[in-house]
């Protein structure tokens, strides 16, 4: 009798903070893990993530809309299913201890350190002027595929504003149904860089995520605390 394919991988859940959604998702594979590999090597910020997304389209069970997922429950994603994949913690290393200076090692299950500001600001408006205002909304991921050609402060603010914008009211008329191409060519490009910064710093308002991670050090017992918010070099 010849050998069937084998598949007992166990199903898990997880939590979509902006969606407000649970999901079901099953650990990746020895193969899916190659592809994770290869995407880490790439000097592509783009070619990472969407390495990343194949893997998770495959993994998880319930339908997504890929163009609205926010960037942060994508890194919710992203991480539980790296925990149940390789392993509930995973080595870090503090390279100096806060007190006694010495670098040590330790484990951490990172999943369990995400921690979450200000969870149910969902949406917020921000008026540019009398007759011009946009409601924002958490950072849609794909925010990361033009990250590589983010070089100055204006870039960012751009690019922020074209993946935060949900909605456009001009003269009173509401506009929801544009790309993140369409908003920048059409409202985002004809702003100052003052009204620019004004919807990124709105953006700060709404809901974030971050990684705390504590840590004990072996040798004086002093306890490090750090935040980390740089998921793009967390994933890589």
């Amino acid at each position: 009798m010849s050998l069937p394919n084998i598949n007992v991988v166990p199903t898990h859940e997880m939590e979509l903070k902006v969606l407000r959604k649970k999901i079901t998702f099953v650990p990746y594979t020895v193969e899916q893990e190659k592809g994770i590999l290869t995407a880490i090597d790439t000097e592509s910020t783009e070619d990472m993530v969407r390495n990343y997304v194949k893997v998770a389209q495959a993994c998880i069970n319930e339908p997504i809309d890929w163009d609205k997922l926010s960037l942060i429950d994508f890194v919710n994603m992203i991480i539980n299913l790296r925990a149940k994949s390789k392993g509930e913690t995973v080595s870090l290393k503090r390279k100096e201890c806060g007190k006694c200076k010495d670098t040590y090692e330790f484990e951490v299950a990172i999943d369990e350190q995400i921690v979450y500001d200000r969870p149910t600001r969902l949406k917020v408006m921000h008026k540019i002027t009398d007759n011009l205002s946009v409601q924002l909304i958490p950072l849609r991921f794909n925010f990361f595929y033009e990250l590589d050609g983010v070089k100055t402060e204006l870039d960012l603010y751009t690019v922020t504003a074209s993946y935060s914008i949900m909605k456009v009211i001009f003269n009173e008329e509401i506009h929801t149904k544009f790309t993140a191409k369409e908003v920048r060519e059409k409202v985002i490009n004809n702003l100052t860089k003052k009204q620019l910064k004004g919807i990124f710093d709105s953006t700060q308002k709404l809901i974030s995520m971050k990684l705390l991670i504590e840590s004990t050090c072996p040798k004086c017992k002093h306890k490090d605390k750090d935040e980390i918010k740089d998921f793009l070099k967390f994933l890589s």
